[in-house]
């Protein structure tokens, strides 16, 4: 993560689950996912490792707050390229203002 001077709620660490499933392969709610940690401070620059537990399951996994607050911001000198030639579609426009064609 950028480094963030004005973060006043910090991140939330259930943001970082897509979902997890149970032993049968059914979708959990990710509230019963147990976490050693519930934000991480995007102010405070350093790499944290949060641990996830949902019954006998765990995983680690490493946040990086950076200490640089411009991360991703860039000049560059690229120009744009000429654009190349618009292609016709298959779909006969003609069709499209007839009331019902529905393609």
């Amino acid at each position: 993560m950028v480094n963030n001077e004005l973060d006043t709620n910090g991140f939330v660490t259930t943001d970082a689950i897509n979902y997890v499933t149970d032993k049968h392969g059914s979708v959990v709610d990710v509230n019963s996912v147990k976490r050693s940690a519930d934000r991480i401070s995007e102010k405070t620059p350093g790499r944290y490792v949060v641990t996830y537990r949902y019954g006998k399951a765990s995983g680690k996994v490493a946040v990086t707050v950076r200490s640089d607050v411009n991360e991703g911001i860039s000049k560059t000198d690229a120009k744009l390229g000429k654009g190349g030639n618009v292609g016709k579609t298959w779909f006969p426009h003609e069709l499209a203002f007839r009331g019902n064609y529905n393609a």
